[in-house]
């Protein structure tokens, strides 16, 4: 038996989104952005079931560390891909402040 394990140290892409699994277990979702070099970055879909305490806190921007278990994919248009089951979630740096727009 082959057990693969992947990790990630990026930003937060999207705000989490709830998900059902076909087991009936719930979990939400979200992307990571790990830069490569200034101009690209290396995208991963994370699948978390739990960790729910941390949900409030996993927003775009926010430097965060995640490792679990790999699934490569391909998206509709083709492009390969890597969606991540978390098994481990560390919160780094500090959560990012809004942007406030300055009223004239």
């Amino acid at each position: 038996m082959t057990i693969a394990s992947i990790t990630v140290v990026g930003n937060v892409g999207r705000l989490p989104k709830e998900f059902t699994a076909p087991s009936g277990k719930k979990g939400y979702n979200f992307s990571v952005a790990v830069n490569i070099n200034k101009e690209d970055a290396q995208w991963f879909e994370i699948f978390v079931y739990g960790f729910e305490n941390l949900k409030p806190y996993i927003v775009p921007g926010r430097l965060i560390y995640v490792s679990g278990v790999p699934h490569p994919r391909t998206r509709s248009d083709g492009t390969p891909y890597i969606s991540i089951s978390a098994t481990e979630i560390t919160l780094l740096g500090r959560k990012p402040e809004p942007e406030v727009e300055d009223s004239p």
